[in-house]
């Protein structure tokens, strides 16, 4: 390829979909990513309706519909009782529903369509810094483009370059997140809000169980851990029968000072990151990426009102949820007891209902 018209840093969901949408779009279009191999194991489970939509103009929706397990509504529950329940199907989308699929699918699917439009993607690069034309190489080589995205996630080379400032806060809280096969497997979505602590149970396609729940930093997340944590925080305690995976995270709140600077534009983790209460995070950079090809091409004035728009999106997002994570995450007695309550109140009201439906799916 001669230079590009656009140089993504970053071959992750939201790079992806960007270089999709930008090749679609008419733009010649480069993908720089550091890894040489797939992503495996990563936290993402959920693609939301908004997203869909703006997926399915780059004719991804379909296959990754076909590769999901909808989820037609979240409900929050604590001990046998049902605290709010959140129905999609009400929603104004034509994909009335959540739909779980792990991230490495959508990555897979992205990653193939991105190719089928002619996107050059280069693999086992590692970017050093910005460069006048472009990009600078760790091997000290430049990769010209007259613009570039970062999308080189959370410790972003690029936005670290160009000195635009990430604050914000990191929560010491621990998070268990595993794919497990259970014998009694859930269906849907649900969020449990229990004394014990909060769990998270999410269907996945080949009767995998999605699980992500708070946990103290003092013990290392094995088999044993993981159904206790089943045993305290579910009524109907099922059984492990295999873990596919296992890892710890822990949660940031920042939001970048500004989403680009000249020719640079930060999207996804590079810009914002939040806790995964609602599962936004892909989705957001996602659709920061579709939009951002459109402005590109749209000119300097789209890019700019690109940069407000999507920066106060993503504001909103990163306060959400972070007062949503200190509710759910709360370890003081009084709040553990009281929350149910307060959501149970909440839960009867329809207006409510319908407003966390369209928020979480992104069509408010």
């Amino acid at each position: 390829m001669n230079t590009p018209d656009l140089l993504i840093v970053g071959a992750g969901p939201a790079g992806l979909a960007t270089a999709a949408a930008a090749a679609r779009l008419g733009l010649r279009v480069q993908v720089l990513e550091r890894r040489t191999e797939p992503r495996r194991h990563s936290r993402a489970l959920v693609v939301h309706a908004r997203t869909l939509e703006q997926l399915d103009a780059i004719d991804v929706a379909e296959p990754l519909i076909a590769a999901g397990e909808p989820a037609r509504s979240l409900t929050m529950e604590h001990g046998d009782r049902t605290l709010l329940r959140v129905d999609f199907q009400h929603i104004d989308s034509r994909f009335p529903y959540a739909l779980l699929v792990s991230q490495e699918v959508t990555e897979s699917l992205l990653w193939r369509r991105s190719s089928e439009l002619g996107v050059e993607l280069r693999t086992g690069v590692t970017v050093a810094g910005l460069a006048e034309e472009g990009v600078r190489l760790a091997d000290g080589s430049v990769c010209a483009a007259p613009q570039v995205v970062a999308a080189d996630g959370i410790g972003s080379v690029l936005r670290r370059a160009a000195g635009i400032g990430f604050p914000g806060t990191s929560d010491p809280q621990h998070f268990v997140v595993a794919d497990v096969r259970l014998d009694e497997p859930p269906t849907g979505l649900t969020v449990r809000l229990e004394e014990a602590g909060m769990i998270v149970l999410g269907a996945l396609p080949d009767r995998l169980t999605r699980v992500i729940a708070d946990v103290p930093a003092d013990r290392e997340p094995d088999r044993a851990r993981l159904q206790q944590l089943l045993d305290e925080r579910t009524p109907t305690r099922p059984r492990i029968t295999e873990v596919a995976w296992v890892s710890t995270f822990t949660a940031q709140h920042r939001l970048a000072a500004s989403f680009g600077d000249g020719p640079l534009n930060l999207i996804g983790d590079a810009a914002h990151v939040h806790s995964p209460v609602g599962g936004q995070g892909m989705n957001l950079g996602i659709r920061d990426g579709i939009e951002l090809a459109q402005a590109l091409v749209d000119g300097p004035e789209a890019v700019a009102l690109w940069r407000t728009r999507r920066r106060a999106a993503a504001r909103r997002v990163v306060r959400g949820t972070g007062v949503l994570f200190g509710l759910a995450t709360n370890r003081r007695s009084w709040v553990r007891r009281a929350l149910p309550g307060a959501l149970r109140v909440a839960g009867c009201s329809s207006l409510v209902q319908r407003r966390a439906a369209a928020l979480a799916s992104g069509v408010s």
